[in-house]
């Protein structure tokens, strides 16, 4: 397969895998359980995507693929806006994923697999939490305004009222169960630059079946108020089976797993916008 369409195979594989999402909401609020009060501040996160697909038909019975996978979220400059006549301190986040093959150079994202994100958020949007003071779900991320851009296209204004993150910026979804764990915070394995990191982990899974797929999906996050935007790993798995949908659910058989890894490698200040709007 050339490179250059490597990445567009990988955001494919993700999608496919993924279809969870078509039927949950997508949760950004998982990538932004804080704000940093400083402008500038970052957080670096490197990681993995691996993909099997199950072939019934083929001698290997299985295919497993691998890519790398790097997260970057930057706090950038303040602003007030107006809410029913009312101003509401805000601050403009960029999220960029960088997906593709291992290089020379590090990741080959080819002409697909780099996605930026930059929108602003009013600060009384982020949370930190799982539930709202009415106990519905924090799953939307509410936005102001924002753009992104992928791959080598313009950039685009964002027509959404919510930064919607899942897949294609990461894994994370809707975990309605997601609990800490009994044993409290925990000293986080040191990692690139980071050391001595304090997070509490917690777990969630979801499971969605249709007459035709089942998609079970499970997340392991660990929190931390330490980090500039609350948190330090996250993994998470979704698994996919398929069937007939005349089938009985007894037939259902795997098709295909995606697992994603990241943890954070680096926090940092001096941040600055890589989308310049107009």
């Amino acid at each position: 397969m050339p490179r250059k369409h490597v990445s567009r195979v990988v955001l494919g594989a993700i999608v496919a895998a993924a279809t969870i999402g078509a039927s949950r909401p997508a949760a950004a609020q998982g990538l932004i359980w804080k704000l940093p009060t400083e402008a500038g501040a970052f957080t670096r996160y490197e990681g993995t995507y691996e993909q099997t697909r199950f072939l019934p038909n083929s001698p290997q019975g299985q295919l497993v693929t691998e890519w790398l996978f790097e997260l970057t979220i930057r706090s950038l400059e303040a602003e007030t806006v107006d809410v029913d006549g009312k101003e509401m301190p805000a601050r403009w986040i960029e999220l960029k994923t960088v997906t593709g093959y291992k290089s020379a150079q590090g990741i080959d994202p080819g002409p697909f697999g780099t996605r930026i994100y930059k929108v602003l958020v009013r600060d009384d949007q982020v949370l930190g939490r799982m539930r709202d003071a009415d106990d519905l779900p924090v799953t939307f991320l509410p936005i102001v305004k924002g753009y992104r851009k992928i791959g080598n296209r313009n950039v685009e204004p964002l027509k959404e009222k919510v930064l919607s993150v899942y897949p294609l910026v990461a894994m994370t979804g809707e975990y309605p169960s997601l609990k800490a764990d009994a044993g409290g915070p925990q000293l986080m394995p040191d990692s690139g630059t980071l050391s001595g990191i304090s997070a509490t982990p917690h777990h969630g899974a979801a499971t969605l079946e249709t007459p035709t797929s089942r998609t079970a999906s499970k997340c392991a996050l660990a929190l931390s108020s330490e980090m500039p935007f609350g948190w330090y790993s996250l993994s998470s798995e979704i698994v996919r089976d398929e069937k007939d949908a005349t089938k009985p659910r007894t037939d259902f058989r795997q098709a295909s797993i995606v697992k994603l890894t990241c943890t954070a490698v680096e926090n940092g200040t001096g941040a600055q916008a890589e989308i310049q709007e107009k």
